[in-house]
C-alpha cells in the first residue's frame, strides 16, 4: 500500500482501457501489504472483493475484508474486516457469506457488516473449501493427512455439519 491507499485496474469496455480504482484501507488495518481475490458479481451492478491484509515486515495475514460495489465497480466500500487469516471465502448472494481459515468458520447474513463466529462441530477440521448453495446448505472438502479426503454437508447455515461418504 502506498500512503494508506491500495488501488486496482478496472475496465469497462471488454478492456481496451483501464483506469485505476482506488481502495480505502478498513477501518483498524494498519498498513498492510494487499491480496486481493477475484472479484465475484451477483448482478450487472452488484459484487464483492475479497482482501487479505499481511503485515509488511512479518508477511502473516492479519486481517480479511470483503469490499462491496452496488455500481459495477466504479466505488468499493470496506465491510467489517475479520481479524484473521482466512482461506476460503463463499458467498451465495449479497448478504450472506461463510469465510474459513480451514478450523474455524465465520458467517455474515448482512454483506460483511457484522461477522458471527460459529462453532461448527468436531468434523470441521482442515477444511479446504466450502460452496454454499442457498443461506442454509453448503459442502465443505478437507483432507485428513495425506491420503484421506473428506466431504461434509450443512443444512442449518453452517452451525451443524455432518460427514458425506465419499
Amino acid at each position: 500500500l502506498v500512503n494508506d491507499l491500495a488501488w486496482l485496474y478496472v475496465s469497462h469496455d471488454g478492456g481496451s482501457t483501464w483506469y485505476q480504482q482506488l481502495l480505502s484501507l478498513p477501518p483498524g488495518v494498519p498498513s498492510a501489504q494487499l491480496s486481493l481475490l477475484s472479484p465475484t458479481f451477483f448482478s450487472a451492478t452488484d459484487g464483492i472483493l475479497p482482501a487479505i491484509f499481511s503485515d509488511l515486515i512479518t508477511g502473516r495475514d492479519i486481517a480479511t475484508d470483503i469490499y462491496v460495489t452496488h455500481d459495477g465497480g466504479t466505488i468499493w466500500k470496506s465491510t467489517m474486516p475479520l481479524p484473521a487469516a482466512v482461506g476460503t471465502i463463499d458467498f451465495v448472494d449479497m448478504q450472506h457469506g461463510w469465510v474459513t481459515d480451514g478450523m474455524v468458520l465465520y458467517s455474515t447474513s448482512d454483506g460483511g457488516q457484522h461477522w458471527t463466529k460459529l462453532s461448527p462441530g468436531a468434523n470441521f477440521k482442515q477444511v479446504a473449501d466450502l460452496s454454499f448453495v442457498s443461506s442454509t446448505t453448503g459442502w465443505a472438502i478437507g483432507r485428513q493427512g495425506n491420503t484421506s479426503s473428506f466431504l461434509l454437508k450443512t443444512t442449518d447455515g453452517g452451525k451443524t455439519w455432518a460427514p458425506i461418504p465419499i
